[in-house]
Formats: structure tokens, sequence, C-alpha cells
């Protein structure tokens, strides 16, 4: 006698998940999270305002202010002035096929 094995129910994440629109905009969003996140959290340990990081990376405030709020996710050379101003070193590096960075 065969053993039947019911297939498992997919969760409505699980669904959407599998279409490639939606995972690469889910994986966008989370990283965007991510940036704004660190931002915000360095920002309130040093109590920095918008306007003194701006100024003392070399940025607008607008700039600023679209990381605070999650608009804009940062390019590579904005990132590494916001990281400079805290005195922080990133480290990027490629691990079994994807790149990982540390700070």
């Amino acid at each position: 006698m065969k053993k039947v094995t019911k297939k498992k129910k997919l969760s409505t994440y699980e669904e959407m998940i599998l279409n490639p629109k939606v995972k690469k905009d889910l994986d966008t969003g989370y990283k965007e999270l991510v940036i704004s996140e660190l931002v915000l959290a360095l920002m309130q340990e040093d109590n920095v305002s918008v306007r003194m990081l701006a100024k003392e990376a070399g940025l607008s405030p607008t700039t600023i202010q679209e990381l605070k709020t999650k608009n804009k996710l940062p390019n590579m050379k904005t990132f590494f002035k916001i990281m400079n101003h805290f005195n922080l070193k990133v480290s990027i590096q490629k691990e079994n096929g994807q790149v990982m960075a540390t700070i």
C-alpha cells in the first residue's frame, strides 16, 4: 500500500514570495528599512540633528531627512559619508555568492 502524503498548503506570504517581482520589492523595502533604522539609531545615540549631520557629512538636509523617513535608499558615497561622520568602518565582502556588509 502506497503512503499518500499531503502537500502542505503554502501561506499567503509563501505564495507571494514565489513571484520574483514581489520578492524583489520586499527585499528592497527591507534594505531601506535597515539602513534608515541604522541612521536613526546613530543620530539618537549621539544626539545629532538632521541639519548637524548634513552639514558635518557634507550632504543636504533633504538627503538625511529622506533617509529618516525611509523614502530613499542612499548611494554608497552618501552611506560612507554618514558612516564616517559616526567614526564607523564598513567592510564589504562576498560570501557564498552574496555581498555582505559589516559595520
